[in-house]
């Protein structure tokens, strides 16, 4: 290829690469379900499991892939979290986004003291995932804040 033929390539990709990015929707917060300990350890990592609810406003499917996302309780950050693989989201539907958030259990015992006695835990995720079809993905924001009432 020429020099030529090059920018042209790099100029369509990215005229199609940003009609791509203003055509898909994020996906719609709905709730959490299933939140479970899988592993807590006070000399290591513990880890939580929890599934994010939301539905897929788009007319066609998306696949979700590489999130980045950081756990906060009552505004203090408290974990990482990741997915534990991509998933296939069909168009138009509900769909589950499974995490892992990794801790430090010794650090969050350390900040409990504040959150003992409380009726409702505020919290929140905010990080980003890439969304996409066909190869061509996208960063998205995710900010998800709730509140869970202890029980």
């Amino acid at each position: 290829m020429n020099k030529y033929t090059t920018i042209i390539f790099i100029l369509a990709f990215s005229l199609i690469a940003a009609k791509c990015k203003d055509a898909v929707q994020a996906p719609t917060y709905l709730g959490t379900a299933n939140t479970k300990l899988e592993n807590l350890s006070f000399g290591g990592n513990s880890s939580i499991r929890t599934n994010l609810l939301y539905e897929n406003p788009n007319n066609f499917g998306i696949s979700i892939k590489e999130t980045d996302l950081k756990v906060y309780i009552e505004d203090i950050y408290v974990a990482d979290a990741e997915q534990p693989s991509e998933i296939k989201v069909m168009a138009k539907s509900k769909f589950t986004f499974p995490i892992i958030a990794k801790f430090s259990a010794m650090k969050l015992l350390s900040n409990a003291l504040g959150m003992i006695g409380k009726k409702e835990l505020k919290y929140r995720i905010e990080g980003s995932a890439k969304i996409g079809k066909q190869g061509v993905f996208i960063k998205v924001p995710v900010k998800v804040a709730d509140i869970y009432i202890v029980q």
